[in-house]
């Protein structure tokens, strides 16, 4: 069976039962011995626009003839894998790759950063941050709006930068034409920093500056809690009982920046938006990683890890997520480029990836 080394030559279709001129397969049986399914791999001719939607295909005996049904997946193992990490007791799934998608999907938050070309997994998610209109952070936007209204769910909030607001009104408008809709199951916020948006009685989101070569917004995921003030810490139970029963307040509120998100960024970011140094977990770019490159890093208006590393002292998150990283990179180097970070770093870094 050969691997998938170049998309763009081999497609995955699995369970399937046929030959032909143009597959090759290979044979499995499951446990029972009943059922028959086999691995087939569909070679696509470069000159042809290639596919990567992954199909899974079942058959079984029925009357003696077989029958099948099938499921269509988005990421097929090998062609574009979605990465998993855990920071904080957060998840993040997701995928991004430079220049061809980005998303991450925060299950505990209700919310996605980026919606990349909109896959299922993002359709359910209420709360989603577009952090600049590249297309492979916003594409799926009118996606979005659309699957909503196709499986009649409410209306999903879309957080954008107010300079970009009216131009994807004006996309949402055409498709809503093109479709037959009346309205989508969707609605846009345009964001400027200061911006402040409540998702839940304990969480908000502060919008932040964006240091990118378009207007770009970065986002602040912050956690509210009461406390006892400061200046009663220490005190006795009863006294503090009595302050209650008078009316006094004994608590505090106080907001904890949990998960920061410049998006796309160069290393103006540090200074443009220092509050991203003090969350506990930090999502930062790294497009670019090996030396001679940092010159097109700045160009493109991207960060490289020399930026990280030349700031290193700053960062005084808990963990740092980086992300976005260029497709030529592969996954060893990635790792490897980032354990020459200093020490100081390279315990709290992980690579999305």
């Amino acid at each position: 069976m050969p691997e998938i080394r170049n998309p763009y030559e081999y497609g995955k279709i699995e369970t399937a039962t046929f030959r032909g001129p143009n597959f090759r397969a290979s044979p499995a049986r499951s446990g029972d011995g009943r059922e028959r399914r086999t691995e087939l791999w569909a070679i696509v001719k470069p000159e042809r626009t290639p596919c990567f939607r992954h199909w899974n295909l079942e058959f079984r005996p029925c009357f003696g003839f077989p029958s099948f049904g099938f499921r269509v997946s988005d990421y097929p193992p090998g062609v574009a894998d979605v990465t998993t990490v855990r920071v904080c007791d957060v998840p993040i799934v997701g995928r991004s790759v430079a220049g061809q998608e980005s998303f991450y999907r925060l299950p505990t938050l209700r919310s996605a950063l980026e919606v990349g070309r909109c896959p299922d997994a993002l359709v359910a998610v209420p709360n989603v941050f577009v952090t600049h209109a590249h297309l492979d952070h916003a594409a799926g936007v009118a996606s979005y709006a659309s699957q909503r209204t196709l499986q009649g769910l409410e209306p999903g909030r879309v957080f954008l930068p107010a300079e970009v607001k009216e131009g994807f009104e004006k996309i949402l408008a055409l498709h809503v034409s093109l479709e037959g809709f009346e309205r989508y199951a969707a609605v846009l916020h345009g964001v400027r920093p200061g911006d402040r948006f409540p998702l839940r009685h304990d969480l908000e989101v502060d919008v932040i500056a964006g240091s990118h070569r378009i207007p770009c917004a970065g986002y602040v995921f912050c956690e509210m809690r009461r406390k006892l003030r400061r200046d009663l810490a220490g005190s006795p139970g009863e006294e503090i009982a009595r302050l209650r029963e008078r009316g006094v307040a004994v608590t505090e509120e106080v907001r904890t920046p949990l998960l920061a998100y410049p998006g796309d960024c160069d290393a103006g970011i540090f200074d443009a938006a220092p509050e991203i140094f003090r969350a506990r977990i930090l999502l930062l770019e790294c497009t670019f990683l090996r030396p001679g490159e940092e010159e097109k890093a700045a160009r493109y208006g991207h960060l490289h890890l020399s930026d990280i590393a030349a700031r290193a002292g700053d960062f005084a998150n808990e963990a740092i997520v980086l992300t976005h990283f260029s497709a030529k990179y592969s996954k060893d180097e990635i790792e490897q480029r980032v354990r020459t970070l200093p020490a100081s770093l390279r315990d709290r870094v992980t690579a999305f990836a």
